[in-house]
C-alpha cells in the first residue's frame, strides 16, 4: 500500500490506521537536518504513540522518502498488506478501514503533541479494476448551412458485448480549435446508452472537427469492479455559406430615413442659399433705383 501526505508547515507528519489513538498502527515521518525520516510507531493512551520496537514488533516500512519546502512537508511510504507483526493490522482489498492524521507545524520530534489532526475517516481499499474495452459510436451532419443549429448525437456499448449500453456515463462533447479543445457540454448516457447535444455558432466557416469522449467509469457489480475504459471520436463538418438574407425591415426604414433627411437638408440649404441671393439682388435692385431717382432729381433742379 502507497500513502502520500502534503501537510502545512515544516514538522512531521503522521498517518494512522484505527478507530482510535490507543492500539493503532501509525507511521510519522518527515525531513530532519536535510534527511527524510519515517517511523513505524503504536498508538497508545493519551495522544502517546511509541515505536513498534520497544513493544515486541518490527519496524515494517518498506520504502520512505520526505522532502519540505518553507512551507509544507510531503511524506510517501509503502507499507506490506501483511506484515505478520502482530501490533500491524491485516489489510484486505474490498474491506473498510478507518484512518486518520495528524502533524506539527515546526518539530521534527516525534515524541512533541501534533499541532493539528484529522477527524477519524473511512477508506474503502478497492480491488484491481477488471478494464472493459468500450465503444462509442458518433453520429452528425456531413455538411451544415452556416449558421444553423445541428445535434450530435453519441451512443456507448461494451466492446465486448455490444448488447450492453453503458449508463449513467460521463461524456464531453467538444470542437477542435488552433489553439486547444474547446469543451461544449458534458451530458450524461442515458438508460440506452445515448446522449445528444445541439449546437449552433454563426461564426463557423470551412471544415471543422468535433467529437466526444466518455469518461473511465468505476463500476462495482457481482462483487467485482469493473473499469469502464475512456472512448473518443470525432467527424470533420463542413460548414456551407448561408443564402444571403433579406435586409431586414428596420434596416430598409433606416435607409428611407436617412434619404429623406439627406433632401431635406439639401432643400433647405439650397432653399436658404437661394433666398440669400435673391435678397442681395433686391438689395441692389432698391439701391439702383434710389440712385436712378436722385439723378432725375438733380435734373428736374437744374432745369
Amino acid at each position: 500500500m502507497t500513502i502520500g501526505l502534503n501537510s502545512p508547515g515544516t514538522g512531521w507528519v503522521a498517518f494512522g490506521i484505527g478507530d482510535e489513538m490507543e492500539g493503532s498502527t501509525m507511521i510519522m515521518g518527515g525531513v530532519a537536518d536535510n534527511s527524510p525520516y519515517c517511523a513505524d510507531l503504536v498508538g497508545l493512551t493519551f495522544w502517546e504513540h511509541v515505536e513498534d520496537t520497544t513493544q515486541g514488533g518490527e519496524d515494517n516500512i518498506l520504502e520512505c522518502d520526505a522532502k519540505e519546502d518553507e512551507s509544507s512537508t510531503t511524506l510517501e511510504f509503502i507499507l506490506p498488506f501483511n506484515s505478520s507483526d502482530t501490533l500491524d493490522p491485516v489489510i484486505e482489498q474490498g474491506k473498510v478501514y478507518n484512518m486518520f492524521l495528524g502533524n506539527h507545524r515546526g518539530s521534527d520530534s516525534i515524541t512533541t503533541q501534533h499541532t493539528g489532526r484529522s477527524d477519524v475517516f473511512s477508506v474503502y481499499l478497492r480491488p484491481p479494476a477488471l478494464n472493459v474495452e468500450t465503444i462509442l459510436t458518433l453520429q452528425v451532419p456531413d455538411s451544415v448551412e452556416h449558421g444553423h443549429n445541428f445535434t450530435i448525437f453519441i451512443e456507448l456499448k461494451e466492446l465486448k458485448d455490444q448488447t450492453k449500453v453503458l449508463e449513467n456515463v460521463p461524456v464531453i462533447f467538444f470542437m477542435e480549435t488552433q489553439f486547444d479543445l474547446l469543451e461544449l457540454d458534458e451530458v450524461l448516457t442515458d438508460s440506452t446508452g445515448k446522449a445528444n447535444i445541439t449546437y449552433s455558432n454563426p461564426h463557423l466557416e470551412n471544415e471543422r472537427t468535433f467529437g466526444a469522449k466518455s469518461r473511465e467509469q468505476i463500476k462495482i457489480q457481482s462483487g467485482e469492479v469493473l473499469a469502464y475504459m475512456s472512448n473518443e471520436i470525432t467527424k470533420i463538418i463542413d460548414f456551407l455559406p448561408g443564402e444571403e438574407e433579406e435586409e431586414p425591415y428596420y434596416r430598409e426604414l433606416s435607409r428611407q430615413a436617412i434619404l429623406v433627411a439627406f433632401w431635406t437638408a439639401g432643400v433647405v440649404i439650397w432653399g436658404s442659399f437661394t433666398y440669400s441671393i435673391w435678397g442681395m439682388i433686391e438689395i441692389f435692385r432698391d439701391r439702383n433705383s434710389r440712385d436712378s431717382d436722385e439723378e432725375d432729381d438733380q435734373t428736374r433742379g437744374e432745369d
